[in-house]
């Protein structure tokens, strides 16, 4: 990409896709009577910086905050610019794009990445150039690199930090029982459901999380009812979800395969691991009538691979959390591991929270199936991903107030 998005496209995105994505990008004629305007620019520690109110009113926009759901809002005309407080992920009318940082906060002013003004004002058919504001240097120290392991909160200021904190507190877990319906998932060999066992799981996760962690705990099913992959998603960002947890049982032809494991949102490392994602999404062509590879072509493909690294550590820690504390729960349960693969179901929150799948267990093995619709198991399962939940919440509630004074 040009100078002017350049870093959009930064995670490994094949070239050829790259170019198309610009041709496509900059391909959108202009109208002629574009004005000229000047907006100050600030430097801070990772670049330089455009504060979003000067920006609003010298291209003629409307600057809108809702507190509710920590949007920030740019509207001309029918152009519409939406960022998310904390989050690197803008929407640019109908496109998604990732900005090298998310919004920075200083003395009561919210500020974007000149790269990121520039697109936006092409959106907005504005021309802009810059002139250097005066205004202090934060010392890099203060703020880690973006790609060191933080939190997007700790992107802001400690003060903002401070008043902020509780609306990033881990306060609702979404629960997403896999399958449902006319879509039994895997079938044991003695008959069992998937959806059935997983189902029962999430409702006693859900019992756990509210009484013992105080939070607020959403369903995406609380009955045998078929709910669309892209459906659940959309509920998890609705209901201002801060953790998304998918639970759904693994099949294979090898009836001695046994065993947990935990996926989060990335390209599959593994034959295995695709296999796995595969399975999982083929309730799209099954029972949606949608096929899968037309979701991961083209633009879409770029959008997947610049989102996937949005909350993609703290996925891999709450991945973690969750394999560890099921194995250290169940000493009888194989480890099989954290993996990676790219499950549709959780495509729909990346950029918004952390998103695991997790593998409870094989209904093609006999033994494991046996266990699985034990309500006494689904009980372990369920106490067990109630202390994944827990150990990750806490580490990651500490992190948010780390640099607080």
């Amino acid at each position: 990409m040009t100078q002017t998005g350049r870093p959009i496209i930064s995670f490994g995105v094949p070239v050829a896709q790259v170019m198309a994505f610009l041709i496509l990008l900059y391909s959108s004629p202009l109208h002629s009577n574009t004005s000229a305007h000047n907006v100050p620019t600030v430097s801070f520690a990772h670049g330089k910086f455009v504060p979003l109110d000067a920006f609003a009113k010298t291209s003629g926009s409307t600057l809108t905050l809702t507190s509710e759901n920590h949007k920030i809002t740019l509207r001309k005309s029918n152009r519409q610019v939406v960022f998310t407080r904390q989050s690197s992920v803008v929407k640019i009318g109908q496109e998604i794009y990732r900005m090298p940082t998310a919004l920075w906060s200083h003395n009561g002013h919210l500020y974007m990445p000149q790269e990121t003004a520039l697109l936006i004002a092409q959106s907005l058919n504005t021309t802009i150039s810059f002139f250097a504001a005066k205004a202090p240097i934060i010392a890099s120290k203060a703020y880690p690199p973006p790609a060191t392991r933080t939190l997007s909160p700790r992107q802001m200021q400690p003060k903002d930090l401070a008043q902020n904190a509780a609306s990033w507190k881990l306060n609702t877990v979404i629960i997403d029982p896999g399958h449902g319906g006319k879509d039994p998932g895997a079938i044991g060999r003695g008959g069992t459901y998937e959806k059935t066992i997983v189902l029962g799981v999430a409702k006693q996760l859900k019992t756990r999380l509210e009484k013992q962690l105080k939070v607020n705990v959403i369903l995406t099913r609380d009955d045998d009812t078929f709910i669309p992959l892209g459906k659940r998603s959309k509920m998890a960002i609705q209901q201002d979800g801060k953790v998304f947890v998918s639970l759904h049982c693994n099949a294979t032809k090898n009836r001695k395969a046994a065993g947990v494991e935990v996926y989060f949102l990335s390209e599959a490392k593994t034959k295995s691991a695709a296999l796995v994602a595969e399975k999982e999404n083929a309730v799209l062509e099954k029972y949606e009538g949608v096929s899968v590879d037309s979701l991961t072509k083209g633009l879409d493909r770029i959008r997947y691979s610049l989102l996937s690294s949005q909350f993609l550590k703290e996925s891999q820690d709450l991945a973690a959390d969750i394999h560890n504390a099921i194995v250290g729960r169940i000493p009888k349960i194989k480890p099989r591991g954290v993996k990676q693969a790219n499950f549709y179901v959780m495509r729909g929150t990346m950029g918004q929270m952390p998103s695991v799948l997790v593998e409870l267990g094989f209904v093609t093995n006999r033994t494991e199936e046996k266990q699985l619709k034990s309500n006494a198991h689904q009980k372990k399962l369920a106490d067990a991903l109630y202390q994944g939940i827990k150990v990750f919440k806490q580490h990651y509630e500490q992190q948010l107030t780390a640099d607080t004074p």
